[in-house]
């Protein structure tokens, strides 16, 4: 007879396996997503992952608008160490994602265990919105990417390996201040995970009397505050226009701040309220979300929603061990609603570009609540079933919508951007870089509207980054009348429009 142990055991491995290859199968929708949004770049993603990389090269930002310089530094890093292409950035979103997986999946397994973990893996790792923003080339979404990994890095520091600890704890850190210096709005993510920090550090502490503790937390919390405050230090001495990336005095804005103004109207927190509905519950229309099918639409993932709420509020009340955690991350969501609807800028569009926290938090509500529903016990198996195929429609709708979105992200954008007209970004920016390597390349626009920065950043840094010999690139000065040699530092003085 077959021995039913080694049966059991035989189907932990293949379960184990299944499970661990899960973030690669993951991945491609992610892969057929990036490859199939390649035919046109936006304005916004050329002047986020060429334009500002190209003046962080020079070692100025371009203006305290153009201020996210972790979100530039690490593109200036790979675009001088691999060279550069106009969809580098995408390429890398794309390894960063499949990285932000394993962490995901490793999150599920300590916490869900492999039974139960891949099933918010799969529901989160197929969210239209996080397929959609990776496609984008610039920090937008980016906190969705980078908050497993930084998770995951916390939670497993073991104090008992000193040295391993420390070196974990700096990298958290240093992740959460480069993440902050990438994506203003990961502001929303630190109160919640210094509160996860302390946690962390209680739970290695606890064989430690109290004098002890507070001697642990005291030097921890000295190490943990140098090794946040490092990558801003760097970043603002590498940048020599630092009071532009402080507080620029034409534009106003600065570092952690981006171009956002408060606004304290009531028909503008209107406004921001039924963008952020659309965006979750309809289909994206906001500035540079232009998605088809959201997390929430077609009606039937709301009513997880619903579930996924009203458990949460049951697990409050019933039980004091996830009372912290729960109000921390409806404090998370709450307070983004609110102080994002407080502030505009010049599109008047925040949507879900500034509101990712929140579809963050929704979705740490379902895997706590998930924990809680598999792990109960219930009275009923028939009532059990129904809240567990409640659960299921949340993964259902986002892989039912997958085909729908990809068919539709080839769409031309609003936001298009065309180097040459009629032309592939691709192959206009190859023309113009095959004719800067013959001779001066002329870009002489005789309006006063006319934009250089961006074709000519992505043509010089194509030659510096991949280390081609180029000529010299000119343009039009409207207000002398003069063709003039173009350098980052003449819009340094503002001399041509931002």
């Amino acid at each position: 007879m077959v021995n039913k142990n080694n049966l059991k055991e035989e189907k932990k491995i293949y379960l184990s396996y299944f499970y661990w290859c899960l973030p690669l199968f993951l991945l491609i929708p992610q892969v057929f997503f990036t490859f199939n949004s390649m035919n046109q770049i936006r304005y916004e993603e050329l002047a986020e992952s060429v334009r500002n990389v190209f003046w962080l090269q020079h070692g100025f930002v371009y203006d305290g608008v153009s201020s996210n310089i972790g979100w530039y530094g690490i593109l200036l890093f790979i675009y001088n160490i691999f060279g550069f292409s106009l969809f580098t950035a995408k390429i890398f979103r794309l390894i960063l994602q499949l990285v932000s997986l394993f962490a995901l999946a490793k999150l599920m397994s300590i916490y869900l265990g492999k039974r139960y973990g891949w099933i918010p893996l799969v529901t989160i790792a197929s969210s239209p919105t996080l397929l959609y923003l990776n496609t984008i080339q610039t920090s937008y979404g980016i906190d969705l990417q980078m908050l497993p990994i930084c998770i995951l890095i916390l939670v497993t520091i073991d104090l008992k390996n000193k040295i391993r600890a420390y070196l974990r704890l700096i990298l958290f850190w240093m992740l959460v201040m480069f993440t902050w210096m990438s994506y203003a709005t990961f502001l929303f993510y630190i109160p919640l995970l210094v509160v996860l920090y302390i946690w962390a550090l209680h739970k290695n502490l606890q064989d430690k009397n109290f004098h002890q503790r507070i001697r642990y937390m005291l030097s921890l919390s000295n190490l943990s505050l140098i090794a946040f405050i490092t990558p801003l230090i760097i970043g603002c001495i590498f940048v020599t226009n630092r009071n532009v990336l402080l507080s620029d005095p034409v534009t106003g804005r600065g570092i952690f701040r981006g171009g956002v103004t408060l606004t304290l109207t009531q028909p503008h927190f209107i406004n921001n309220f039924s963008s952020i509905i659309q965006d979750f519950f309809i289909s994206g229309k906001s500035y540079y979300f232009e998605l088809f099918k959201a997390d929430f639409s077609d009606y039937y993932p709301i009513i997880a929603l619903l579930v996924v709420m009203l458990i949460s509020i049951i697990m409050v009340i019933r039980n004091k061990s996830y009372r912290l955690p729960i109000l921390c991350i409806w404090g998370m969501i709450l307070g983004t609603y609110i102080l994002i609807s407080m502030t505009s800028d010049s599109t008047n569009l925040l949507g879900m570009r500034r509101n990712t926290p929140i579809l963050t938090g929704i979705y740490a509500l379902f895997i706590l609540t998930w924990y809680y529903v598999t792990h109960i016990s219930w009275r009923s198996q028939l009532l059990r079933n129904i809240v567990y195929g409640l659960y299921m429609l949340l993964c259902i709708h986002n892989l039912l919508v997958f085909p729908t979105n990809f068919s539709h992200l080839h769409d031309n954008s609003v936001y298009d951007y065309q180097f040459i007209p009629g032309k592939s970004p691709t192959e206009s920016l190859s023309i113009l870089v095959q004719q800067t390597k013959k001779h001066d390349l002329d870009l002489t626009c005789k309006k006063s509207d006319c934009r250089y920065q961006e074709v000519y950043s992505a043509v010089a840094g194509y030659c510096v980054w991949n280390k081609l010999s180029c000529h010299n690139i000119y343009g039009y000065d409207y207000q002398t009348e003069n063709t003039i040699l173009l350098s980052p530092e003449i819009w340094n003085t503002y001399m041509f429009s931002h």
